[in-house]
């Protein structure tokens, strides 16, 4: 019963996904032979991200499934990231998982200008993977957690998409690096116009303890974030701690609408979406993303 319900909701997510308007029963048929391909062969597939990138999905990486079925999974986020930016500009990946979101980043900016941060290591040698593929090598990867203070912390990672900080008396626990955001950036030559993206499960507000410095400079032209009261809480946080964090050094906060090009304005805390842009100066972005 699990099982099909499972299923079920994995089909209604591709069937009304906007990138799959016009050929639903297509990526229904990814869907299939992606489901049996991985079962039965047990290795990954290569697809192509925008016509001039290649990525290798793997089999036990849900996310990387997703792009399988969808492309571009997290679709109004990426169309924006992929609108937003010119070349020249910066990307950070906090959590970059098995790195799609730099790939798709590198289809605009030059590899020099990506910074990737991945405290799971079977992550990080895909991540390492990805960029080889790809002739990425002048990217920065940085195998570490991210938090106030300098030094090492616990990690768990029960597998790819759930690795988080935690206590050392958590089993399976190891010990990562643990470097402060600011002061990783400090050795960097950001530029002018540079876009985070965070996805830490719940640890969000960790990162921003050692970025104080970033959020009241403004270096950050757009934030992607996740919000998650659940993972949240398991920090010891809540989503109105995040959103008052953001608050404080002067951020308003957006969801990208693909069809009218155009940031809107939202409360996240009273929205049914889970990511959301924080910017300090919107209206720079929004000039940036208008139609030509």
């Amino acid at each position: 019963m699990a099982f099909c319900q499972g299923l079920k909701s994995l089909l209604c997510l591709i069937w009304f996904h906007p990138a799959n308007r016009g050929a639903r029963l297509h990526a229904v048929g990814r869907l299939l032979y992606w489901q049996f391909y991985k079962r039965v062969f047990r290795r990954p597939l290569m697809v192509q991200v925008e016509g001039c990138r290649l990525f290798r999905i793997l089999p036990d990486s849900k996310f990387a499934s997703m792009v399988y079925y969808n492309r571009l999974p997290e679709w109004s986020e990426m169309r924006f990231l992929l609108r937003c930016l010119r070349k020249g500009d910066g990307f950070v990946d906090i959590g970059a998982n098995v790195g799609f979101y730099s790939v798709l980043a590198s289809v605009v900016i030059e590899a020099s200008h990506l910074w990737l941060i991945e405290a799971n290591p079977k992550n990080v040698s895909v991540i390492h993977d990805q960029l080889t593929l790809n002739g990425l090598g002048e990217a920065h990867v940085f195998p570490c957690a991210l938090g106030a203070n300098e030094g090492t912390v616990s990690f768990v990672a029960n597998d790819r998409e759930t690795g988080t900080i935690c206590d050392g008396n958590v089993q399976g626990a190891f010990s990562v690096p643990c470097r402060s955001l600011d002061a990783l950036i400090s050795q960097w030559q950001i530029p002018s116009f540079t876009i985070v993206k965070m996805d830490v499960e719940g640890c969000e507000l960790e990162v921003l303890d050692g970025a104080k410095h970033l959020l009241q400079s403004g270096a950050v032209a757009a934030w992607l974030f996740e919000l998650s009261d659940d993972n949240l809480r398991q920090r010891g946080a809540s989503a109105t701690a995040l959103v008052t964090r953001f608050k404080q050094t002067g951020h308003r906060f957006f969801i990208w609408n693909e069809l009218k090009a155009h940031l809107e304005e939202v409360d996240p805390l009273d929205h049914v979406a889970q990511n959301f842009i924080a910017c300090l100066h919107p209206e720079l972005v929004q000039a940036r993303v208008m139609p030509d």
